[in-house]
This record gives C-alpha cells, structure tokens and sequence, in this order.
C-alpha cells in the first residue's frame, strides 16, 4: 500500500485527493494536510466582501467529504519537505510519503510596491473579503482606487469589484459621490480575454462612469492617495489592489524556486527535479493568470498520472490549459469568457464569451457544484 500525501485543502489539494480517491479507491492510503480545517470558494469572496454572500455560504467544513471518500483529513501547518527521506514535517508531527502533491497555495508580494501592505485591500483569502467588506460598510463617499500590479495572477477581481461596488453604491444611494477609478498594466481592459472580451469590457466601464488607466502600475500606496509609475497621483479613500504573488516558505527545501518562489512543473504537473513530487495551484510556475478552475485542471491532472502509476500504467493525463472567468457585473448583468489556451501559454485556439444575467447565475451554479464536492 502506497501513501500519497497531499498538502494544501483548497482547490488544487481537494481536486487532487478526489480524483485519487476515485481512481484508486481504498487500495491506497491517502491523507490531506491542511492548515484550515474548512474549503473557502474562493471566486465568490467578491461577493462576500460586498455583502452578497455570507462566509457560510461559501466555505464547508474539509473532513467529512474527505472522509466519507476514503481519504484522512490532518490539521496541521506544514514546515519542512525533505524531498530524500520523502517525508514532510508538520507542527503537530510527520508524514512519510511515496508520492506528495504540493498545493499549499502562495500569498501576496507587497515587497515591490511600499505602502502596499498597510494602507491598500486585496482579495486572495477569507479574511481579505471580511475586512474588505467593513471597509465598504463604513465608505461614505469619496475616490476608490482599484488597480492590478504587473504580475498580478489573479485579473478578474480587477473588473468584477469596481462593477459590483458601483452596484453596492447605487443601492445606498452613494454613487454620486462617488468616483471610481481602475488601472492595470494591461493597456486595455481584461486583455487577457482576448480583443473582444477587452472592447466590451471598455464599453461597460464606460457605460458605468468607472474610469480606466491601462499601460501603468502603482509604486506607492499613502493613506488617501496612490502614486503610479508615469508619476500621475489619484487621490484615494478607499483602495484595492491585486499583487503579484509569491510562493508559500514550505516549498523552499523541494527544488531552486524561482524568483518569486514558485515550482517548475512539466505538463504532467510532475516536479522537474523530483520523480514522486508533483505540484498544483497557486504555487506552481506557470506563465499566464492563476484562478480556481486552473488549479482544479491540475488537480485533476496530478491526481491522475500518480494513480497511473500506482496502477502500473504509463502516465498520460497533460495539463491543457483554458481560463475561464466569470463576472458579476452587478445591477443584474454578468459576462463569462473561455480562452484555450490560457494566457501565456500560447497563441489562443478559440474564444467562447457570452454576456448578459444567466452568466451571473452560471457564477453561483459553480459555486454551488464545487461546494457539493464536500458533503
């Protein structure tokens, strides 16, 4: 009997662990280590932060689901890989491994940008969508700053949260006072979707009095104000920011990282350096933006080759990339988009985009699918 040994339990772990739980049934041991006891859906914390949904709603508990598959569930901060006795090492103790899956997720880089961390919003994790969310019930009018550093992985939110809080404002009766402003160092808006996606994406901004800067960056964020790169100022009493990311401290011990602390994988989502190591999510370096729905295909992906192999077969499952993104547009509106490949993983087959109030309620019908998976 082999034990796989997952570490992370968000979208990455949790695709992984299912999909060895049903290709290999009980034949093997499989255990998750997660330092959170619970699975946040994480695409939907915007709608937590503007008072849509509740914290409820969007998370369940890690355990039973797991369990109830043949697969243990551990509590526990992981500290230490070491790759040559293949064991990783946790607060609470130690788990030997025939096969790891790495998927622990990264965090904000604030380095490159001062006054990031203390002064600006982000909307990566649960507690980020709860402080968010007091921000904007305590707003009362004033400039709202919205922006995406380059290198920032995660685009949506940069689009979905100036539209939705246009909404929020709306309601309370706080728009027009109101200014809302949104830069990237895309030149156009949500270019990564493709030409169309961008000009329609322009049109709705403009249609929502929500201006837009492209080509540009911050390089400091002060209490009220935000400086950009081309020396411009925007004034600012409430502002957002999408960083780059930056790889979690456990994954140092397994390999050189990159730069930014990420693993190299090759398609079969297998560690480049190690044979019995394979890497999922937000930690892995690839080019293009990381969501929900990538880590759930790698997943996928990882999980397969290592039951593969385990079965005495020849590993075949590739990580094909699409990225898919839905918005929320608020005042009832949404606008979905799939592109094959994703961005920066080279030149797009195909665009799939539709608009329009069912694609608001396709956002919720995944939520609620994804969720599912953990009863």
């Amino acid at each position: 009997m082999a034990q796989i040994i997952i570490v992370g339990g968000s979208h990455g772990g949790v695709n992984a662990a299912h999909t060895l739980a049903h290709r290999l049934g009980r034949e093997h041991r499989i255990i998750l280590i997660s330092a959170v006891d619970e699975f946040v859906y994480r695409p939907t914390l915007v709608h937590l932060a503007m008072g849509l949904r509740t914290a409820k709603q969007i998370r369940r508990p890690l355990a039973p689901g797991l369990r109830r598959r043949g697969i243990e569930f551990v509590q526990d901060t992981v500290e230490h890989i070491d790759p040559q006795a293949r064991r990783v090492t946790g607060r609470t103790g130690e788990h030997d491994y025939d096969f790891l899956v790495v998927a622990p997720g990264a965090r904000a880089d604030w380095s490159g940008l001062p006054g990031g961390a203390e002064h600006a919003h982000t909307l990566l994790w649960m507690d980020d969508a709860v402080r968010l969310r007091q921000a904007i019930d305590s707003f009362r009018g004033g400039s709202v700053v919205i922006g995406m550093q380059r290198g920032g992985e995660l685009p949506c939110p940069l689009y979905e949260v100036p539209l939705l809080l246009d909404a929020y404002l709306v309601r309370r009766g706080l728009r027009g006072q109101t200014t809302i402003t949104a830069f990237s160092y895309e030149k156009t808006p949500y270019a990564l979707a493709g030409p169309r996606a961008s000009r329609l994406g322009a049109r709705i901004l403009r249609n929502r009095n929500i201006g837009f800067i492209g080509g540009t960056t911050a390089t400091r964020i002060e209490p009220g104000r935000v400086r950009l790169e081309d020396g411009a100022e925007l004034p600012s009493d409430l502002t957002f920011i999408m960083p780059p990311y930056k790889g979690r401290d456990v994954v140092q011990g397994l390999e050189p990282p990159t730069a930014d602390g990420m693993l190299p994988v090759d398609d079969y989502m297998r560690s480049t350096r190690h044979d019995d190591v394979y890497a999922v999510g937000d930690a892995v370096d690839v080019d293009g933006p990381k969501t929900g729905r990538i880590a759930q295909q790698q997943g996928k992906v990882a999980g397969s080759n290592i039951a593969a192999l385990l079965q005495g077969k020849k590993p075949v499952a590739l990580y094909n990339s699409e990225y898919l993104c839905v918005l929320d547009l608020g005042l009832g509106g949404g606008l979905g988009w799939l592109r094959r490949p994703s961005p920066g993983q080279g030149r797009p087959v195909n665009y799939l985009g539709v608009s329009g109030p069912p694609v608001k309620w396709g956002k919720l019908v995944l939520e609620r699918a994804q969720l599912a998976k953990l009863r």
